[in-house]
């Protein structure tokens, strides 16, 4: 017995060695992130940034350390009682909001993006939060609010990060977020351009049209409103659904804990809002005892899925799928195959009502293309596109979870029938392979997005075993062992420090810049219309949201639309914008800036570039050449080479006499 309790002694002062070495090191990378990150060109910066160094050392170290004292909990029990929890909530949350602000709001904060900085920081909030909020009495350390706290401050963050691209900014934030907005407006907005006749969307997805091109439906609301909009279907849509499909979990703070998590979890991909807003309706209905209830949201679901993106479809089937093998499909009473036979159904109603939509967008006469673009497997491995690959990602982000999900399904006391664990099996082998697939056709795999629907379902089958496990959850998990503790601890955090490990202010060009650029291209614009059409193939949100007005919309040829032209190769579709070229049908043309540079694979999306330049820039330069080229917006105002001369010295390189 002396033996025992002995081991057990150096056992936790093992642990507890271990915890302070992982600290140190933590902290040591922290400060070479600082170093790689802080400015020292001068003597001033040096002596600030040996400051922060001394000062985040000793506060790292006082803190964690203090955790293994007893002093610790002196110290608690005193600022528990001088102040209240309001009052505690309320500064820790205005600290912890402070701490955002700077990293995300302000210049000084893009010295310390450095992802082990952020790891520090989003570990030292989390555990100021949990010992200084947890309701729990009993015990020093609360970990399920810990995990409640970190959970809570990565969503925080991750609504101040995609709020900063809220702004009225002009002109375009990435390569094709401006003409983005010209698409969602084509289904509720196509009063807006000067147009004889229908526009017809180049893309057959009205469920994705609709949810962004929503406020169009409202005259003059302006860009800044509508980058808002797509901020909040980013953030919101995956916190609605976490609070739909944890309805089941009774303890309070488990089920936020949960909310935080697949929260964050989801925006690992991310997964797109239109994909997410079908699994709401899906979940609406999902726990209902009745069924046509949860039929008549399954059906909902499904047409919304299929409207959107068509391999889409079968995720609501898969969904109603698992969740009647583990609640329902184990009390029904017969044979294995007419237990099934509910289930089957279940899965049919969640697919066929959006099979139609479905095959609609497969078999859309511009589809086609897409099937001919090229899968560039070698994007699954480390490449300049994507550093780490497709894969090393995925087992990074997701190997901790299907470890953990393994673990619990064999080992768990809760038996689960090998029906259920092959539904599981082939449900995530299937989306993770489709998703693998998806991520190295060309124009893709440099995030893991097109994994959407295994991260959506993994999510659920683990929210689905906490549901399960919940009534004596904290008492099973004390019997884990160490490693798989150690595993829960990863999958929990690790959505949230994905969340804080980038995101830094956005910087946009200065005001006078943009306007003068605004005030230039409107000027040329106006001049060009009385002498034939201008093409606008970038940009296009300046009509939308008519920062220039009165121009005839030429819709035919849209940057991202001839860009997936160009990864098709699809010469037949080039044909008459060639000859449109050699007529000098356009009086201008506003693109981003040109080039003719065929690029190797040791440049992200090189195999994208090397198309649209050899199917779309290479022609348009062959009779057009740029009369402005406006660098800090990234415009570029072209003309035919049949009307200009050039003028030496002159500040505009062309004179064109139309």
């Amino acid at each position: 017995m002396i033996k025992m309790n002995k081991y057990r002694l150096n056992s936790g002062l093992i642990i507890k060695t271990l915890l302070q070495f992982l600290i140190l090191l933590l902290a040591f990378l922290a400060l070479q992130d600082l170093y790689y990150h802080f400015p020292l060109f001068s003597v001033k910066w040096r002596i600030v940034f040996v400051v922060i160094s001394f000062t985040y050392i000793a506060g790292i170290l006082l803190f964690f350390l203090a955790m293994f004292t007893q002093k610790l909990d002196r110290y608690l029990g005193w600022i528990k009682q001088k102040i209240i929890l309001g009052v505690r909530w309320t500064i820790l949350l205005t600290a912890c909001c402070s701490v955002i602000i700077f990293l995300l709001y302000t210049d000084f904060g893009s010295y310390f993006q450095g992802q082990f900085f952020r790891l520090s920081v989003y570990l030292f909030l989390s555990t100021l939060f949990s010992l200084l909020l947890s309701p729990n009495k009993t015990q020093k350390f609360d970990f399920l609010f810990f995990f409640f706290s970190a959970g809570l401050i990565g969503y925080i963050f991750s609504l101040a990060n995609y709020a900063t691209e809220i702004s009225t900014y002009p002109f375009s934030h990435s390569w094709s977020e401006g003409n983005r907005f010209y698409d969602y407006s084509l289904i509720f907005g196509q009063h807006i351009y000067k147009y004889n006749g229908q526009l017809v969307p180049n893309y057959e997805s009205p469920g994705r049209y609709g949810l962004w091109g929503f406020w169009f439906i409202f005259p003059s609301i302006p860009i800044w409103a509508h980058r808002l909009w797509n901020a909040i279907l980013w953030t919101i849509t995956p916190f609605i659904l976490s609070i739909s499909i944890t309805r089941k979990i009774n303890h309070p703070f488990l089920r936020w804990t949960i909310v935080f998590w697949f929260s964050l979890f989801i925006m690992q991909g991310p997964v797109y809002p239109t994909l997410l807003l079908a699994l709401i309706f899906l979940t609406s209905g999902i726990w209902s005892n009745n069924r046509w209830v949860k039929g008549g949201f399954a059906i909902l679901s499904s047409i919304f899925a299929g409207m959107s993106r068509y391999f889409w479809i079968i995720v609501p089937g898969v969904w109603l799928v698992l969740v009647d093998l583990f609640f329902v499909y184990p009390e029904r009473k017969g044979t294995k195959i007419q237990k099934l036979i509910p289930t089957i159904v279940w899965g049919l109603v969640g697919v066929l009502p959006g099979t139609y939509f479905g095959l609609k967008q497969l078999f859309s006469p511009k589809a086609p293309f897409e099937i001919h673009q090229p899968l560039l497997f070698y994007r699954l491995l480390p490449n300049s596109t994507y550093p780490l690959g497709i894969i090393i990602n995925f087992f990074i982000d997701f190997s901790p979870t299907l470890v953990l999900l393994i673990w619990i399904l064999y080992k768990s006391k809760q038996k689960f029938d090998v029906i259920t664990k092959l539904g599981i099996a082939f449900a995530l082998s299937g989306f993770a392979l489709m998703g693998f697939i998806a991520s190295t056709k060309i124009g893709g795999g440099s995030n893991l997005h097109n994994l959407d629907m295994f991260i959506v379902t993994i999510g659920l089958i683990m929210i689905i075993l906490v549901i399960l496990m919940q009534e004596n959850m904290a008492s099973v998990i004390t019997k884990w062992p160490l490693l798989i503790k150690i595993f829960l601890f990863i999958v929990v955090l690790t959505p949230g420090w994905m969340a804080m490990r980038t995101g830094s202010k956005l910087v946009n060009p200065p005001d006078k810049l943009v306007q003068e650029s605004l005030e230039t291209i409107r000027y040329q614009v106006n001049k060009a219309k009385l002498h034939g059409e201008v093409l606008f193939i970038d940009q296009r949100q300046l009509l939308t949201f008519e920062y220039i007005k009165d121009v005839k919309l030429v819709p035919e040829y849209e940057k991202k639309y001839m860009m997936d032209q160009a990864m098709g190769e699809n010469t037949s579709y080039f044909e008459k914008f060639y000859k449109d070229l050699q007529n000098s049908r356009f009086a201008m043309i506003i693109s981003d800036p040109l080039t003719t540079n065929l690029q190797g694979r040791d440049q992200g999306f090189s195999e994208e570039n090397n198309a649209y330049v050899t199917l779309v820039s290479k022609p348009i330069l062959a009779y057009y050449q740029p009369l402005i080229t406006l660098k800090g917006v990234e415009v570029q105002l072209l003309v035919p080479k049949t009307n200009c001369r050039i003028i030496p010295g002159a500040m505009l390189i062309f004179d064109c006499n139309y």
